[in-house]
């Protein structure tokens, strides 16, 4: 998944440099530009995603609990 996300944050990359060297309308841009805030969206869910696993493998505290010990008279 790390390879998806790295390659579309490169295209985007790619697609902003060249639109600082070519004359394109307002909406090509606007899309270029929700397109990296979706690869962006992807990549915060897959961050979130990698964390919830983490937090699973992580063993969870055990309460202690007093135990009261009571001795019968002889």
């Amino acid at each position: 998944m790390t390879h998806f996300v790295n390659a579309g944050m490169e295209v985007i990359q790619a697609a902003n440099v060249a639109l600082e060297h070519m004359d394109v309308p307002d909406e090509t841009k606007l899309r270029i530009h929700r397109a990296e805030r979706e690869v962006l969206l992807a990549t915060r869910s897959f961050i979130d995603a990698i964390l919830l696993e983490v937090e699973k493998e992580i063993p969870k505290k055990t309460e202690l609990k007093k135990v009261e010990i009571v001795r019968k008279s002889k």
